[in-house]
């Protein structure tokens, strides 16, 4: 998340905070969302997606995009 932070400093920009993919992330990697959630810098969130399911493939959570 530092250098998530460091970079959108930096570059003076805005970030896409996509909820749906930081949920699926925590799921395979064991971290807590909402600690993650919480260290994104609220003044830096352009956007939120929040869209898509995602479905369990064996062991793993899938982030998946239907256009």
């Amino acid at each position: 998340m530092e250098f998530l932070n460091e970079v959108v400093e930096l570059a003076d920009c805005g970030i896409l905070l996509d909820v749906n993919n930081i949920y699926v992330s925590s799921r395979n990697h064991s971290f807590n969302p909402f600690d993650y959630v919480n260290s994104v810098p609220a003044e830096r969130v352009a956007q939120i997606h929040i869209a898509d399911t995602p479905s369990l493939k064996n062991t793993f959570w899938i982030h998946t995009i239907i256009v």
